[in-house]
C-alpha cells in the first residue's frame, strides 16, 4: 500500500507541544472535502515552513514556498538534487533524468522537502512516477 504524510508531535514537554502539522489541501471545510483530499494525497507535513504551490509541467517541477535555506527533490535512488540560498521561495527540478532511468519501475519515486534557515522543515508525499504517467 502507498501511503502519505501525516505529521505529529512525539514529545513530553508542554513548551513544544503543537509544533507539526498535516496541511491538507481540500476544497472546502467539510468532513467530505478534507477525507477526499487526504485520500487523494493532496497533503503534506510540516514542522514551520509552508508549500504554496507545486506544480508539473512536463519533466519540469515547480515548487514555491515560504523563506527556506535548502529545496531538496529526493528520489527512490537516493539521487537528490538541491538548490540552497537565504530566502529561496521557489525552485525548479527536471525530472526527465530520473524517467528515463526508472521507466518500468513501480517503486520510483521523487519527493520535496523544504529546510528553513531555524531548521524546521516541510515534506511531501512520495509522487510514484506510475500515478503521474512519467
Amino acid at each position: 500500500n502507498r501511503l502519505s504524510v501525516v505529521a505529529a508531535d512525539d514529545t513530553h514537554r508542554t513548551h513544544t507541544i503543537g509544533g507539526s502539522f498535516t496541511m491538507i489541501g481540500a476544497g472546502a471545510l467539510t468532513y467530505e472535502a478534507v477525507v477526499e483530499a487526504m485520500e487523494k494525497g493532496n497533503v503534506y507535513a510540516s514542522c514551520g515552513p509552508l508549500i504554496h504551490s507545486l506544480t508539473l509541467d512536463g519533466t519540469i517541477l515547480r515548487i514555491s514556498c515560504d523563506p527556506a535555506a535548502e529545496i531538496c527533490l529526493e528520489t527512490h535512488a537516493r539521487h537528490a538534487q538541491r538548490k540552497a540560498g537565504a530566502g529561496l521561495t521557489e525552485a525548479e527540478f527536471d525530472i526527465a533524468t530520473l524517467c528515463e532511468k526508472s521507466v518500468g519501475n513501480a517503486d520510483a519515486y521523487f519527493r520535496l522537502t523544504v529546510k528553513a534557515a531555524d531548521g524546521s522543515y516541510a515534506v511531501t508525499r512520495a509522487y510514484f512516477l506510475d500515478e503521474i504517467g512519467a
